[in-house]
């Protein structure tokens, strides 16, 4: 009987030890999947950057050329749409933006899409390489004066309080026919913050927030502090979308912003451009 109850101890001891050795062998494998994983998706983010050094937008009435920032403002991902990378780049003028480009695969062989859509009151033009591909119309966004009264503050750190807390104000949502519409989530960190020391007479300050569907930005969101004709200091924002999908923008429970199903061309201020590897 001692030697069988030595036996089955032995067993026991045994059985643990393949037990860890298991357990360990799942572990290293996770971490292998996730390592192999980190190159693909970084050598796609280092064609979104080249990519989209090969755009060039400009004023159309002045040629004055927009000037894009020297990294995305966003690397993105939407795992519901099952898109593993992408990433939103900013074209300025002046210390503002006037254009944005979301960049995201196609398929697995290297081909792109990309979501362009105008933040302007001018007309646009678009080259690809010096080809000439969209010339939105001007008037692409709409200013609304925010209804809260919320005096705008004397120091850059107050502002930016104050804009964050403006943006919490609106909620977004994307719509698909009869079903309920999907709440979008609201980044509370500004994407940008407008150029201060660059900015035109009248505007004081302000930045560009999303929200988003994952990370992926589906509805921009720009809030601006600008003095009046009076001299009086007010708060302002607009909206715009980066979905062909309907989306909408509500305060309050009204809705105060509305685009439907997106009509893409040359000439529209959303446009969706795919580009082959």
């Amino acid at each position: 009987m001692t030697q069988i109850a030595n036996c089955v101890r032995t067993f026991q001891v045994i059985a643990k030890v393949i037990l860890i050795l298991m357990c360990c062998q799942c572990l290293v494998a996770a971490q292998t999947v996730d390592t192999s994983r980190d190159p693909d998706i970084s050598a796609i983010r280092n064609r979104f950057q080249q990519s989209a050094g090969e755009f060039a937008f400009e004023i159309s009435n002045s040629g004055e050329k927009l000037q894009l920032l020297d990294r995305p403002v966003s690397n993105w991902s939407n795992p519901e749409r099952k898109t593993p990378a992408g990433a939103l780049f900013v074209w300025t003028l002046n210390g503002r933006p006037e254009m944005v480009m979301s960049t995201y695969p196609t398929d697995a062989v290297g081909n792109f899409e990309h979501e362009f859509q105008s933040l302007s009151v001018n007309e646009l033009v678009g080259t690809l390489n010096g080809r000439l591909i969209w010339e939105p119309r001007g008037d692409a966004i709409q200013w609304q004066q925010v209804s809260d009264k919320i005096p705008v503050g004397k120091t850059p750190s107050m502002r930016l309080v104050q804009m964050r807390r403006i943006a919490g104000l609106y909620t977004a949502s994307l719509k698909f026919g009869d079903q309920p519409n999907k709440l979008l989530r609201l980044q509370t960190t500004p994407l940008y913050r407008f150029d201060i020391e660059k900015l035109p007479h009248g505007v004081l300050d302000g930045a560009m927030f999303a929200f988003v569907q994952g990370t992926d930005p589906e509805v921009i969101m720009l809030v601006e502090a600008r003095k009046n004709a009076d001299g009086e200091e007010l708060w302002f924002v607009s909206f715009a979308r980066m979905t062909v999908v309907t989306a909408q923008v509500e305060y309050q429970s009204n809705v105060v912003w509305e685009v439907q199903w997106g009509r893409t061309g040359f000439d529209s201020h959303y446009n969706v451009f795919r580009s082959a590897n």
